[in-house]
């Protein structure tokens, strides 16, 4: 048996069963660090990640403030707190987060706020029809 005939033989198959093993175990392996991550990915984790991506992945949108201290974002009133330094009239800017998190901003500082469950700008001409019909039956 000459070199060739035993390279072919021999050497040529074997080293294709060791690629052929190498790739089955390079594949346990990902998938065994695919479980390992599954197992110990708890919330803490996941509020990191969630963490991270809001750093880098945020919308900012530019809001007028009222009179009353009001602003409005997406057909929701939110109140800027009186604890804040923010003038009627001036400009902020609302930053909602890839987690949906929603910050007030006024000159990068950011301001405290409460959520409006109601929103008073939006009754109907019909509410303050009944409203002066009740007061003057009232009198």
């Amino acid at each position: 048996m000459d070199w060739l005939q035993f390279l072919q033989i021999i050497c040529v198959p074997a080293f294709a069963w060791l690629v052929h093993k190498y790739g089955e175990m390079r594949k346990d392996l990902n998938d065994f660090k695919v479980q390992v991550a599954k197992e110990y990915a708890t919330q803490v984790h996941i509020n990191r990640l969630e963490l991270k991506i809001d750093d880098f992945a945020y919308e900012i949108t530019e809001r007028k403030v009222a009179n009353d201290w009001t602003v409005k974002y997406k057909a929701k009133t939110y109140q800027i707190l009186r604890k804040n330094y923010c003038p009627a009239k001036s400009t902020i800017y609302i930053k909602e987060t890839f987690t949906g998190k929603i910050f007030l901003l006024f000159k990068n500082q950011e301001l405290s706020y409460k959520k409006m469950t109601v929103d008073i700008s939006r009754r109907s001409s019909n509410d303050n029809s009944n409203f002066k019909q009740s007061f003057s039956i009232a009198l």
